[in-house]
């Protein structure tokens, strides 16, 4: 990270490699406020490193005692239901580090939801991350324009809206997506199905 001017980066899990290194902020990052993270090293936090503004910390009780950054975040596994690049599944299992461990003063909007098209905050306290442990289904004002469902599918999803739902959404092999819109469901030319998978589509809304 060159540079950056009154950035907030929260309420996301940072999921270290082998290579140990956190993040390498080349200068002073003015407003920026870098707190209520997930942050999980597999070694553990002695093997923490990172570089910032120019030093280098070694282990991540040191890293937090000298930069007034994370203070409020949490070192622990996210518990994936899958963590592997090949087949990547973000859902938290039970006993996640990143379940409730967000920042508990944020309020969602009405129509914000998860990886799953479901609700943002459970027991009053966000997620960590893309998933919203046992969060339900929302039925969003729209899924269209700017609001568009896009990009891959690798997971089943359910999307429910009282309005007009548009799609583009690449869905990956033996996955299952439901499209439920009280209006319309616009299926574009971009969109796929793989082999094995569903798609269902309903006209009744959030019904």
């Amino acid at each position: 990270m060159s540079y950056s001017e009154d950035c907030t980066i929260s309420r996301n899990i940072f999921y270290l490699d082998d290579l140990n290194t956190f993040a390498n902020a080349e200068n002073a990052q003015p407003g920026l406020i870098f707190d209520y993270n997930n942050i999980y090293l597999d070694k553990g936090a002695t093997y923490f490193e990172v570089s910032w503004n120019g030093t280098f910390y070694f282990g991540y009780a040191n890293y937090i005692s000298n930069t007034n950054c994370n203070i409020n975040s949490t070192f622990g596994d996210p518990t994936f239901v899958n963590a592997s690049i090949q087949n990547p599944d973000f859902h938290l299992q039970a006993g996640s580090a990143a379940i409730n461990n967000g920042d508990s003063s944020y309020s969602s909007s009405s129509t914000e939801v998860d990886l799953d098209g479901h609700g943002r905050v459970v027991s009053n306290i966000i997620d960590c991350g893309a998933d919203e442990s046992g969060s339900s289904t929302l039925c969003a004002t729209n899924y269209a324009g700017t609001n568009q469902l896009t990009g891959p599918l690798a997971s089943d999803k359910t999307y429910h809206t009282s309005g007009i739902l548009e799609s583009s959404q690449r869905v990956s092999s033996n996955s299952t997506v439901e499209y439920s819109s009280a209006a319309s469901i616009d299926i574009y030319a971009e969109f796929e199905v793989g082999v094995g998978s569903t798609l269902l589509c309903y006209i009744d809304g959030c019904d």
